[in-house]
């Protein structure tokens, strides 16, 4: 046996590959997610054993280990880095031959520094926040948002301020569940109020106004015999217009008005008028009288 020495083993990190897979957070300026970023990015660096490359251990006095392994795995967590913001901020933050440290503390400059703007704005999209067409879900988690990127800026609101901004920005079909949580004691929680207003919604969507039935509808046989009898009264008047036409009463009738007066210039009765035009009475037939049973 030559007594060689056992290979270290692979650091477990260079098995990453992809890491969207396990940060799935894009940190974008405009999408305000950094508290949410920052913390999956730190647990992923946690439990692959690389959180030295981000924090302060070996940052004193900013001279990291000139090991060549320790050097393949900062410009790993860099990679990493990169991988997980936006185009935009990499131009931001990059730095010529910065270790992944500079470039964790370059991100946190870039959003920790100006905090008072964007804690004003904030604020005032807390105050003013509308439910609008959102569903209960969508809405609570609109003001959780807000209220979570607060505390990350050191303006942690409390809990009832939340509740209060809140049911303060229901839509009107909420009102009634509104004030039962105004003035409900104790105060319930932003959990609380919204598994209240979950309950209300799903109330809401399973009330269902019937609709009316032709079955059912006092109105319904009436105007379905009013439509067919005045199918048939205008058929028949056509057919008897088509009988007239050909045996010449209404000859004129595509050149000019019909006059209102019959041929022997007794005024036409006022039953008999079908529009403009004017259809004499059929002749009656007469009928015979029928025989008596004692003849």
């Amino acid at each position: 046996m030559s007594g060689d020495k056992n290979p270290s083993p692979i650091h477990r990190a260079y098995a990453i590959t992809n890491i969207k897979t396990y940060v799935p957070l894009i940190l974008d300026l405009t999408a305000r997610n950094y508290d949410p970023w920052r913390d999956l990015f730190t647990a992923h660096c946690i439990a692959y054993d690389v959180l030295d490359h981000i924090d302060d251990s070996y940052d004193a006095p900013n001279k990291p280990p000139t090991d060549l392994e320790w050097e393949k795995l900062d410009a790993m967590v860099k990679l990493w880095l990169f991988g997980s913001i936006s185009q935009s901020l990499i131009t931001s933050v990059h730095s010529t031959n910065a270790t992944a440290r500079k470039i964790w503390l370059n991100i946190d400059a870039l959003f920790c520094e100006n905090k008072d703007a964007p804690a004003l704005q904030l604020e005032s999209e807390l105050r003013t926040i509308s439910m609008g067409d959102l569903s209960v879900h969508d809405y609570c988690t609109k003001v959780k948002k807000i209220a979570d990127l607060l505390e990350g800026l050191g303006e942690k609101v409390k809990e009832k301020h939340v509740v209060i901004h809140a049911i303060n920005g229901l839509s009107s079909k909420f009102d009634g569940v509104a004030n039962i949580i105004r003035h409900s004691k104790p105060f319930p929680t932003f959990s609380e109020m919204r598994s209240m207003l979950g309950v209300e919604e799903q109330r809401l969507l399973s009330t269902r106004v019937p609709s009316p039935s032709h079955d059912h509808h006092s109105s319904a046989p009436s105007l379905l015999h009013v439509g067919n009898s005045s199918s048939t009264r205008g058929g028949g008047n056509h057919n008897n217009f088509r009988r007239n036409d050909r045996r010449g009463g209404h000859n004129n009738f595509n050149r000019r008005r019909p006059s209102l007066t019959n041929t022997t210039g007794a005024p036409p009765s006022r039953n008999n008028h079908y529009g403009w035009v004017y259809f004499p009475p059929p002749t009656p037939q007469q009928q015979p009288l029928p025989t008596s049973s004692w003849g």
